[in-house]
């Protein structure tokens, strides 16, 4: 027997993301509710804060893609496919980790420039790339085969108010 077999199938989780005045909130469903905490992302600065689920105490507060971290990019505008009516090409960006024991962090994504917003609800790659808004991602470690985290738009919510809803 696999040591799979014995783990247990979780249902699939549906991350939403609202963009109210300056900032942009992000949190995941499950079984339609809410799992977890809050994030909170400042469009204008890249902060991240973290908050319960009551939105009153952060937590944890970081820069995201701060100046600390090298990179690789690697677009490949020939490797197309077409997201939720949007064309997209492949990006893969390499976050350069020498001192981790699992290597550098591989973001490969498919991304579109249809999309104008400010920062991304997984991965904020404004500051590293314009006009660029990922509608796949799969996040792996270089010395961790075989695990990888998956995100997947599930679809768009055009909202005409000034607080609008994408998950």
């Amino acid at each position: 027997m696999k040591m799979t077999d014995f783990l247990p199938q979780t249902s699939e989780t549906e991350i939403y993301v609202e963009i109210q005045n300056d900032s942009i909130w992000r949190y995941t469903k499950q079984k339609g509710k809410i799992i977890g905490d809050y994030f909170m992302i400042q469009k204008n600065s890249g902060i991240l804060s973290y908050y319960d689920k009551s939105k009153s105490v952060n937590y944890k507060k970081y820069d995201l893609f701060d100046n600390n971290h090298e990179y690789e990019i690697i677009k490949n505008r020939k490797d197309r496919k077409e997201i939720k009516g949007f064309e997209c090409y492949k990006l893969t960006l390499i976050k350069k980790d020498t001192e981790s024991d699992l290597g550098n962090t591989i973001y490969k994504m498919y991304v579109t420039d249809r999309i104008e917003l400010p920062i991304h609800s997984v991965i904020n790659l404004t500051k590293l790339l314009q006009n660029t808004f990922p509608m796949e991602i799969k996040i792996s470690e270089e010395k961790l085969s075989g695990m990888a985290e998956l995100y997947e738009l599930i679809g768009i919510e055009y909202s005409t108010k000034p607080n609008s809803t994408y998950n």
